[in-house]
């Protein structure tokens, strides 16, 4: 969550701390529902949602799919550095029953 405000200073946009502090949970919250591929959708309609009426809606969507970009390629670049410990441990300790 202190990334999420970082980056809102970053970009320009100015969300009041207590607006902020209470919506982003809930956001993230409806962004975390696996109904569509790599969360895109429920995490733009969240922010939009939520904070939309706080900041440009067009500035909340471009943000949001950056940011969610981002945390992907993140995400994949931990998974690529852990994946030959895993491998190891996978092939030292055979399948798993």
């Amino acid at each position: 969550m202190v990334m999420d405000v970082v980056a809102f200073r970053v970009y320009g946009l100015i969300v009041p701390h207590a607006d902020f502090f209470f919506y982003m949970p809930i956001a993230i919250l409806v962004s975390s529902i696996p109904i569509t591929p790599a969360r895109l959708g429920t995490t733009q309609f969240s922010w939009v949602f939520f904070m939309g009426q706080l900041l440009p809606r067009e500035t909340l969507v471009a943000f949001s799919l950056l940011f969610q970009f981002l945390l992907n390629v993140a995400r994949w670049a931990l998974g690529l550095i852990v994946l030959p410990f895993a491998y190891r441990d996978i092939k030292d300790k055979g399948t798993p029953t």
